[in-house]
């Protein structure tokens, strides 16, 4: 070979004024193949000193990973590894105190993908865990997908969580004192708003929705 273990990864760790390696910038390609190639030669404890480096913002390449939505990337980076492993990528919050989670509501779009990848290394106690992380700003997952005009994770919870963690996640309020209701009020859309109701009302009774309504922001609004 070319190049022995140790230079391959000493190649593999050089970042540029980002904080980012070869392999953030080969993750946000979607190229699966191409990130098996580049790790191929190297042991879990090697895999995971270049798949848990963090660029300038605290994050992994799994942050982009997610936000893309590439499923098969997202396998790739985390197969090999260990559970214990898996999970401290899953849980870890950048700079502005998101994981991986938040990033994947950013773009409000299908989360199927990150579900799928997650399945088999945690299990829904953990999942729960993962959805009460708030950010620097106070937002969950929820509020950020609420944000990007996003339920199916309000969906999603309601499928596979008890109704007094939902209730917990829902009462949630952001550092303007916004509740889910505040943020889902704000968008433009009636079909949008109608949407989310609907699916709330089949996850909590009447009486509680008109309580989170209720709920007063800094500026004493309610939704």
């Amino acid at each position: 070979p070319c190049f022995t273990i140790a230079q391959k990864l000493n190649l593999m760790e050089v970042a540029d004024h980002s904080g980012r390696t070869a392999i953030f910038c080969v993750s946000t390609t979607g190229c699966f193949e191409t990130v098996k190639t580049l790790l191929k030669d190297f042991s879990t404890k090697e895999k995971w000193q270049l798949i848990s480096m963090q660029d300038n913002i605290g994050q992994t390449p799994l942050f982009n990973v997610a936000s893309e939505q590439y499923g098969d990337t997202m396998k790739t980076l985390l197969g090999d590894l260990t559970a214990e492993q898996q999970r401290k990528l899953i849980y870890l919050q950048d700079r502005n105190g998101q994981t991986l989670f938040h990033s994947a509501c950013v773009k409000g779009i299908s989360l199927k993908m990150v579900m799928s990848s997650l399945r088999g290394t945690v299990n829904n106690e953990i999942l729960a865990k993962l959805l009460l992380i708030r950010d620097n700003k106070q937002s969950t997952a929820l509020h950020i997908a609420a944000e990007n005009h996003s339920f199916e994770l309000v969906l999603w919870c309601k499928d596979n969580f008890h109704s007094e963690l939902l209730i917990k996640l829902l009462g949630f309020q952001d550092s303007e004192g916004q509740t889910l209701f505040h943020i889902v009020s704000t968008k433009d859309k009636a079909d949008f708003i109608a949407s989310f109701f609907d699916s709330l009302c089949s996850i909590v009774d009447l009486n509680t929705v008109a309580e989170f309504l209720a709920i007063q922001d800094k500026k004493q609004r309610t939704a």
